[in-house]
């Protein structure tokens, strides 16, 4: 089908299987075939595809490969599909129009951008309380030398840039959202070495709609905010 009609995957590239895996007669296992055939995806550029430069933060496709059957592997094919879609409740969401482009394309792109409603992670195209703006603050194996204090004041000094960039704008110019650190270690953050920098919503149980990437000094419409009563 064409990509401009409802769909959950579409395809950026194909890729042939070369060594070992490509050699066996019979189908690999799962576990082999599809580390194999991921990385032969890989060595395609799918953050080209969405549009994403060096610079850009916090997207966050939906990545799907697809192997050959046993019967098409039987048959000598050796071609894997790699297919990308937006994450969604039910993985992968659907949406009507392709990716190709879309974060140079769509304001925002919110349906690859990471937010968050009640500790659920959702796209930013649905009512939510906060938006990813960056990647991963990372610590070195020496954290533990630093102190609470040093690594809360260089969480917080990573991710007020990290936010100011994201915004388009100065912290101080956007009284609707605040900055929210994860620390290492806290909020069940995955890694013990790792902070992860949030843009929150400062109306308590309010919500937005969209993304905030590079909306600088613009505020939700009303249509775009509403409240949703936290439990």
């Amino acid at each position: 089908m064409r990509c401009t009609a409802p769909h959950q995957l579409e395809t950026y590239a194909t890729a042939e299987l070369h060594g070992a895996v490509a050699a066996e007669e019979q189908r690999p296992s799962p576990y082999w075939l599809l580390r194999e055939a991921r990385t032969a995806c890989a060595a395609h550029d799918v953050n080209g595809y969405l549009g994403a430069g060096q610079a850009t933060p916090a997207y966050r496709p939906y990545l799907h490969t697809v192997v050959p059957t046993a019967k098409e592997w039987n048959a000598g094919e050796r071609t894997v599909r790699c297919d990308v879609g937006v994450p969604g409740a039910e993985m992968p969401g659907t949406r009507s129009g392709s990716l190709k482009g879309a974060l140079l394309r769509e304001a925002g792109a919110p349906e690859l951008r990471h937010c968050r409603y009640g500790g659920a992670d959702i796209q930013c195209s649905e009512f939510h309380d906060r938006e990813l703006v960056s990647d991963p603050v990372v610590f070195g194996p020496d954290i533990g030398r630093l102190g609470r204090g040093r690594i809360r004041a260089i969480s917080y000094e990573r991710c007020r840039a990290a936010a100011v960039r994201y915004l388009g704008a100065g912290l101080t110019e956007r009284r609707d959202v605040r900055l929210h650190v994860q620390l290492p270690g806290t909020e069940q953050t995955e890694h013990p070495r790792v902070a992860r920098c949030w843009l929150v919503v400062a109306a308590e149980g309010k919500t937005i709609r969209g993304s905030l990437y590079h909306q600088g000094r613009s505020v939700p419409s009303k249509a775009g905010a509403q409240d949703k009563g936290m439990a």
